[in-house]
């Protein structure tokens, strides 16, 4: 991403090997537009979550939480100022509003995602909870998994543990680290 004047910073036409550049698909400084001034960020994500509760008793709590990495960013096309980092990350949780301290719990979304799965609340995620939450019986001989992966097998107790890890692990189709509604 580039934010400034002159730009872009680079692109893919920079990078072909008909234009001086290697073809490797990747920023090299050579391949750079000399003319550009901004904020340069490589391989960054963002993302930002606004939440208010919904039975809102006239308190005005909002929840605001925050993540965002790039594994470069830094100040191009001028040396009269240079600022740049790498490997960055930044995370905010934070409640705001009317009667908010610095004890206010903030949005606990860990907890939340375990939740979905552990189902009696106990503190543990079961096979049995697993197979129930999937529309089976929780003493059933049945198994369930993606793409060859088993998250539980049919010689599986109820009573077996299953860790919140390995249930993302196995959800997780697209690959990206989490869940989403559409997995």
């Amino acid at each position: 991403m580039f934010f400034g004047v002159d730009g872009p910073y680079w692109t893919l036409e920079d990078d072909a090997i008909a234009n001086g550049g290697d073809g490797d698909g990747e920023f090299d400084e050579n391949e750079a537009n000399a003319d550009a001034v901004g904020v340069a960020i490589s391989n960054a994500s963002l993302a930002l979550a606004l939440f208010s509760p919904t039975n809102n008793t006239g308190n005005a709590i909002k929840y605001i939480a925050l993540k965002a990495t790039a594994d470069h960013l830094g100040f191009v096309g001028a040396d009269v100022f240079q600022i740049e980092g790498s490997t960055i990350a930044v995370s905010l949780n934070i409640a705001t509003g009317t009667g908010v301290t610095s004890v206010t719990p903030v949005m606990n979304f860990s907890g939340e995602l375990f939740g979905l799965f552990d189902a009696n609340a106990d503190g543990v995620i079961t096979v049995g909870e697993l197979r129930e939450l999937n529309g089976q019986a929780a003493d059933s001989s049945t198994e369930y998994g993606l793409v060859g992966d088993l998250l539980y097998e049919t010689t599986d107790d109820q009573d077996d543990e299953v860790s919140l890890a390995e249930v993302v692990r196995i959800l997780d189709t697209s690959g990206a680290g989490g869940l989403s509604v559409a997995e």
